[in-house]
């Protein structure tokens, strides 16, 4: 019943505060979409306020941070909104057929919408930590360029994967990208660990 966040600069600082007890001196973050941003923006905070630096940030299905949003849908009319999420498939269609369920979820997954699609790039120097990026093949929000242009907010290694799909590629990459993060988790460790 809380009212929704409608900014990613409003969701970060008490998100940060509320992890930052779990966080030991090693730490690496994955986002998907909307938390690609609010992950890199964590670590971006984090290094600011409490001189913490990630390990590793991977990031999932999300154009890079000074990249606008290319297809604002969070003021669209209900109905293309709707249409706009099955195209995504992102929703189980039984529940965007939903009249009931929708009227619920419609002003959370407008929220959510407006969040990454306001979102402000405000420049800063590079991280440090590598960036994994992941993406899918035919998806329309995140295109390979876009994903490849991550590469410029780090001084660190970057790695980019694209696998078959649309936004929601993880469901059927689950395995491979589980692997590829578990492999780059125990790189950072390592040289973290040689610091």
């Amino acid at each position: 019943m809380e009212p929704a966040f409608r900014r990613l600069s409003d969701i970060v600082p008490p998100l940060t505060e509320a992890l930052l007890p779990h966080l030991g001196n090693r730490f690496a973050f994955f986002g998907h979409s909307m938390g690609a941003l609010i992950s890199f923006e964590m670590i971006r905070q984090l290094r600011r306020t409490h001189r913490l630096k990630a390990t590793h940030l991977f990031v999932s299905g999300c154009y890079a941070p000074h990249i606008p949003d290319p297809n604002p849908l969070y003021s669209l009319p209900d109905q293309e909104f709707v249409e706009e999420l099955k195209r995504l498939q992102g929703v189980p269609p039984a529940e965007l057929d939903n009249t009931e369920l929708m009227q619920l979820m419609l002003p959370t997954l407008r929220a959510d919408c407006l969040v990454t699609e306001t979102y402000a790039y405000k420049s800063d120097v590079p991280l440090e930590c590598p960036i994994t990026v992941f993406g899918g093949t035919e998806d329309t929000i995140a295109s390979e360029e876009d994903l490849a242009q991550w590469q410029r907010h780090t001084t660190g290694q970057f790695s980019q994967h694209i696998f078959p799909g649309k936004h929601f590629f993880f469901d059927t990459a689950e395995a491979e990208i589980l692997q590829i993060v578990s492999r780059d988790v125990r790189k950072a460790l390592v040289r973290s660990a040689a610091i």
